[in-house]
């Protein structure tokens, strides 16, 4: 029996959490394993860098994760993502009351400059980036 395929990986990366989506939507216990690790480390994140290559939560998925950022709507978020559909999503999520903001992949530097991460913090966490898209691609269903 394969391992069930993941649609996200994301960690915690000198403070920023960092998650990457594929093209689908992830689990349900994959989406609740990020709500977690957000509540349990709550006090190390000081922003969040989300790429999505158009994946991303569901309705129901969304609520909860609005529930949890109810408790910290001045962290800022960015999503990097060529979706218009996606950056329409943060859009609505971002009425809630989140500092939260779309950007597309060739505005990178600015996502990063929204978050107020340095070009010193750049590599570290495009490399987490790079590693995670690998992780995502090799999963096998």
């Amino acid at each position: 029996m394969g391992v069930a395929k993941r649609h996200t990986a994301f960690a915690v990366v000198d403070g920023v959490f960092l998650s990457v989506h594929d093209r689908e939507t992830p689990g349900d216990d994959e989406w609740q394993a990020v709500i977690d690790m957000v509540r349990d480390r709550d006090a190390d994140i000081e922003s969040a860098l989300i790429f999505s290559d158009g994946g991303g939560p569901n309705a129901h998925q969304r609520k909860l994760y609005a529930r949890e950022v109810a408790r910290s709507k001045s962290r800022p978020r960015a999503v990097v993502t060529a979706s218009a559909l996606a950056r329409g999503i943060v859009t609505a999520i971002s009425w809630l009351g989140p500092r939260m903001k779309a950007f597309s992949p060739d505005e990178l530097p600015e996502a990063l400059d929204f978050l107020g991460i340095t070009q010193a913090r750049w590599a570290p966490l495009l490399n987490e980036v790079a590693k995670f898209r690998l992780q995502l691609a090799s999963t096998s269903s």
